[in-house]
């Protein structure tokens, strides 16, 4: 037992990296951004993010350019409403990281999201008023997921109640 524990501790140790820092040299901002969170490697945003941002946001929904004016209308988990009075054509940002299943509606359309490099949810805001709803969406995998995993919980809840019901004497 204690040996088993003393390995894997050793093996802990090799895999924190700490015997010390490594010289190397970077060619882009992409390949430094994956090599400065080593534990995680940023696995964790989406494929598109090659810059981080330092600082919160200031608003949910920012003008990144144009002559817009922006009205919060109703904040849902994962779905958020907002009124745009647009004097010209103008871009906002959505502070959320663009992951499959996030869509933007504009006037009940969906509308293409634009790339950038922090991997945010970009749009364009055509000229005039507009209601625009922000929202997250089951992709196919994901619904996929969720099916499997309902019914691996019914399969093993009626095991359980089969198991409960041999013990009590009920199937004889």
């Amino acid at each position: 037992m204690w040996s088993a524990c003393a390995l894997l501790i050793a093996a802990s140790v090799c895999a924190w990296h700490c015997f010390g820092y490594q010289n190397i040299q970077y060619t882009s901002a992409k390949e430094y951004l994956r090599a400065s969170l080593p534990y995680d490697n940023m696995e964790y945003l989406p494929k598109a993010v090659t810059r981080i941002s330092l600082g919160p946001p200031r608003l949910p929904l920012e003008l990144i350019s144009g002559d817009i004016s922006i009205t919060p209308l109703e904040k849902r988990y994962l779905d958020d409403h907002y009124q745009i009075h647009a004097r010209n054509l103008g871009a906002l940002c959505y502070h959320v990281f663009n992951f499959p299943g996030w869509k933007v509606e504009i006037n009940k359309n969906i509308v293409p999201l634009q790339e950038n490099p922090w991997g945010l949810i970009m749009f364009v805001v055509p000229p005039g008023e507009s209601q625009v709803r922000i929202y997250f969406t089951k992709t196919p995998i994901r619904q996929f997921a969720e099916n499997v995993s309902l019914a691996a919980l019914f399969i093993f809840l009626t095991g359980a109640l089969f198991c409960v019901s041999l013990k009590r004497g009920l199937f004889k």
